[in-house]
């Protein structure tokens, strides 16, 4: 296998960039040096205007570059909703917003064991104060795949230490004789189990709400004082389903 170089890196780069279409790259056989640089690079100047995403998994010498689309920043919305909705019904202790983090794709490094000098930028989490590795983690797949999904859970529970106790992957792929042209589901990942759901192209009744607890939220730490760390906090379908139709209805305009 021929390993690129920096100059092919930035080529297909630009060339992808500037089709204006979802973008998701992948490189293979790349070494940590050359994964530095780039991701240095592409964190200044025209690519650093354009959002670029760029993780590196140590292990399997991946370099991927994703630029956010209007459906990709669903997950936002969607970890909007679920919040506001765990407070109205009182799931999450009084001072829950201010001992858990909320952030939008910050780069995450410091990954241990094989994945030793990985980076990573999720879509979402969410993390105790002062931690140094999301609890709850959300990744949106699209374009990306369901595999490089999978890459991606398994980077955040085996290379965190299992300091991240639930990873969250929405997959959606274009489906044009859907009614709504996409399908999706939603997957929530633990060391011990998975649960999956469809989203899209419609809800099944046989189907419930995934969950997470709060002691996932907590990641492993002792939870507030009289609350129970077993207590289920609900992934409503619906809502999810509300906010990527949102999102395709902005692509689509």
């Amino acid at each position: 296998m021929t390993t690129p170089s920096f100059a092919s890196l930035t080529t297909a780069v630009q060339e992808a960039v500037s089709s204006e279409q979802p973008v998701f790259l992948q490189f293979d056989a790349i070494d940590q040096p050359l994964a530095d640089e780039f991701i240095s690079f592409v964190s200044t100047g025209e690519f650093e205007r354009r959002h670029l995403r760029v993780s590196y998994d140590s292990h399997l010498r991946q370099l991927s570059i994703n630029m956010p689309h209007y459906i990709h920043e669903s997950t936002g919305d969607f970890v909007m909703y679920l919040w506001e909705g765990w407070e109205d019904v009182k799931l999450l202790p009084p001072d829950a917003a201010d001992s858990i983090c909320r952030l939008s794709s910050p780069t995450v490094s410091g990954f241990v064991g094989r994945y030793e000098g990985s980076s990573k930028e999720p879509d979402y989490f969410l993390a105790p104060l002062g931690a140094s590795f999301p609890s709850v983690v959300f990744e949106t797949g699209f374009p990306e795949s369901g595999a490089n999904l999978i890459t991606d859970k398994d980077l955040w529970i085996q290379g965190s230490g299992g300091a991240t106790k639930a990873v969250i992957l929405i997959h959606i792929i274009r489906r044009p004789d859907t009614g709504t042209g996409y399908e999706a589901s939603l997957e929530v990942w633990r060391t011990t189990d998975c649960q999956r759901v469809v989203v899209f192209p419609d809800l099944l009744d046989e189907e419930e709400d995934p969950v997470i607890t709060l002691g996932d939220l907590w990641g492993g730490h002792p939870v507030p004082t009289g609350c129970d760390k077993n207590q289920e906090l609900p992934l409503p379908r619906q809502k999810l389903r509300a906010s990527l139709l949102k999102a395709m209805r902005i692509s689509a305009e």
